[in-house]
């Protein structure tokens, strides 16, 4: 499972996904395997995020790509098709999914429309064929929705405790309540971006860790010098987190369709 989530604060949009892919098991509420190394969050251009849920295949990095590409192509006039107003881009990106051979898939989408400075979020229901939904606050994708409620009153609960001042302040009170998730299919290693005035940022978060010699252990997710999601473990790199479906499957032992 899966779940990847944003929300709006004053005009600027925090969105933040977990990094666990599973195999499941017979078993209830257990798993075969799991890979928490899997990017759920994709930086398209800079100007738009998407967020996946569901299908995590080759098809679907493959969709990824096709996006990247048809927003990229320009207009009679040179203009980018990334440039254009926000339900444009948004009904493209949804008919771009629709016609593809990915039948099981959810989006959400922080669109930055550069034309008015404005940013907009829209989530896609693809196994329903639904047209882009404008969302006003808050949306998710993955999981079961009662995790969503309760990411919403634990964040208000954090924005009450922590009393941020920034739009950073923001997105760590969001990642906290991110991680009050509590599923074995999903992880609390989440990845996260800030969609603000001057472009995309990326939130560096952390979670700390009893060892077994009584010390501090803390897990960062991060950026290195070139520009890719680590995971770090007391500042060393133990891992990348990518979308290599081969390599993802090989962990898992499993292949997706």
């Amino acid at each position: 499972m899966t779940i990847v989530g944003l929300t709006i604060q004053d005009g600027d949009i925090i969105f933040a996904g977990d990094t666990r892919l599973i195999n499941p098991s017979k078993i209830p509420n257990e798993v075969a395997s799991r890979f928490d190394f899997a990017i759920k969050i994709f930086k398209v251009t800079d100007n738009i995020l998407i967020g996946i849920a569901d299908d995590y295949s080759k098809k679907t990095m493959e969709l990824i790509k096709k996006i990247k590409k048809e927003l990229n192509k320009t207009d009679i006039k040179g203009d980018f098709y990334w440039s254009y107003n926000h339900n444009f881009v948004a009904r493209k990106i949804s008919n771009i999914v629709k016609s593809s051979s990915v039948t099981s898939q959810d989006l959400l989408m922080a669109i930055h429309d550069m034309r008015y400075n404005k940013r907009y979020a829209y989530k896609f229901l693809q196994i329903l064929n639904h047209e882009p939904h404008k969302i006003e606050e808050n949306g998710f994708i993955g999981l079961n929705p009662e995790y969503h409620d309760v990411i919403i009153k634990n964040y208000q609960k954090a924005i009450e405790k922590n009393n941020p001042h920034n739009i950073v302040d923001y997105a760590n009170s969001f990642l906290e309540s991110f991680k009050s998730v509590r599923d074995v299919t999903v992880n609390s290693f989440p990845i996260c971006y800030v969609m603000h005035d001057h472009g995309i940022m990326t939130i560096s978060n952390g979670t700390g860790f009893i060892g077994e010699n009584g010390n501090v252990n803390w897990v960062v997710n991060t950026i290195d010098e070139n520009g890719k999601w680590v995971r770090k473990v007391n500042n060393k790199i133990i891992g990348y987190i990518i979308s290599d479906v081969d390599v993802i499957n090989h962990s898992l032992g499993t292949s997706y369709k």
